[in-house]
This record gives C-alpha cells, structure tokens and sequence, in this order.
C-alpha cells in the first residue's frame, strides 16, 4: 500500500462525510464504479475514518490506497493500515442497488445476492492467499510492509432503505457478526450504516470538542 499523504483534520474529515452525505442524498441507487469508488478517491480521508470499524485508531495508520493489486486478478477497491502495529485492512466496495443484498424474489425469505456473496468469496480468496503466503517476505511485503501481518475485512453493500422489513435488516447484520473466515471477521455494512458512523464520529468530536485536531497525518 501507498504512504499515506493526506491531512486527518476535523475540518476534511467534516468536509468528507458532508460529501458522502451528499452522494447518498442525490440517489437511491448507486453504481460501484461511477458513484461510489470516485468519493473515496476524491476524499481518502473516508478510508481512514473506518479504522474504528475493525478495531483500529486512525491516528496510528500511515498507509492507505485504492484499487490495490494484490495477486494477478486479485483487486481490492481500499485499504489502510498501520505498519507500526503491523495490521492491515482491506475493503471491499459493492453497488448499492435494490438486490444487491438480497435477490429480489417475491419469498418471505429471499436469498442472499450473488453480489453479496461473490464480494464473500473475494475476501476467502484472499486470506488463502495471504496464508499461504505469510512467511514469504517477497509476496507479502510488497503489500504490507511487513510479514504475517494482521488482516481485517470490510465489506460495503447496498443501501439499508432497501430492506422490507425488520427481518430481512436482522438477517444482514446476523451474517455480518457470524461470518468469520480463519478467525478474521468481515465486518457487513451498508452504505447508510457507514453514513450513520462517520456522522457518530463528526458528533462525538463536536460535542468532545475536539476541534483543534488540525495535525497533518503525513507520512513522507
């Protein structure tokens, strides 16, 4: 992953997820490639702000990239992590449509989607990579800085208005706390439920009144 060359402010991260809020406001449904990687890029900032998700500080990360190459046609949409600690994270974006959670079938209990599975099923693939590679410096230094390094997963999908009831939003949120692959949970969220956590975060640093957090988290 790249150093990380941007500014942790307040101010940009307020700035950032007012943007994002914009993004959600100005459509229902959003398309992966056209919508939603082009904020991420425009505002890495957003990527940072997800360490709490998995456990981590975002003062302590000091890599972050988008679209990372990992092997051949292994392709993560972000990443951020902390070579200090030696924990990575890697995030997986998906569309956030009407089925891309679950298939839209007239059943009580639809299915879930071949998108949210498939985006599943990437990050099995890549902690088999990354296993079977956790002592070769070579393969896994060149992604990490370092070797054996600790993994975490997050996976954004889909859009919480979407759901018809109670249960099927219970369902979503059961798989995310139940899906663990060797040991390592991938945290599901919606793109709604990350709007929900970036704006704890701007609300808990107002009223904290963190406000002068204006040091520059730059990484030369």
């Amino acid at each position: 992953m790249k150093q990380l060359t941007t500014s942790y402010s307040f101010k940009l991260q307020k700035e950032a997820v007012a943007a994002y809020e914009h993004l959600l406001n100005s459509k229902v449904e959003l398309e992966e490639k056209a919508d939603i990687q082009p904020i991420f890029k425009e505002y890495p900032v957003l990527i940072l702000m997800m360490a709490d998700l998995v456990g981590m500080s975002g003062m302590d990360i000091d890599e972050v990239d988008c679209e990372i190459r990992l092997w051949g046609d292994f392709f993560c949409d972000l990443g951020f992590g902390s070579s200090k600690i030696n924990t990575y994270c890697l995030v997986e974006l998906e569309d956030a449509k009407k089925n891309s959670i679950l298939k839209d079938k007239p059943k009580s209990q639809p299915k879930f989607s071949d998108r949210f599975e498939g985006g599943v099923s990437q990050f099995i693939d890549w902690f088999w990579k990354i296993d079977g590679q956790k002592n070769n410096a070579t393969e896994i230094e060149h992604l990490f800085s370092a070797h054996n390094p600790t993994i975490k997963a997050i996976l954004i999908i889909g859009r919480t208005g979407f759901f018809r009831n109670r249960t099927e939003k219970s369902r979503f949120k059961w798989r995310s706390e139940k899906t663990i692959i060797d040991s390592k949970k991938i945290e599901c969220l919606t793109y709604d439920d990350l709007s929900d956590y970036y704006k704890a975060i701007i609300k808990r640093k107002e009223n904290e009144k963190l406000l002068d957090m204006e040091q520059e988290a730059i990484v030369n």
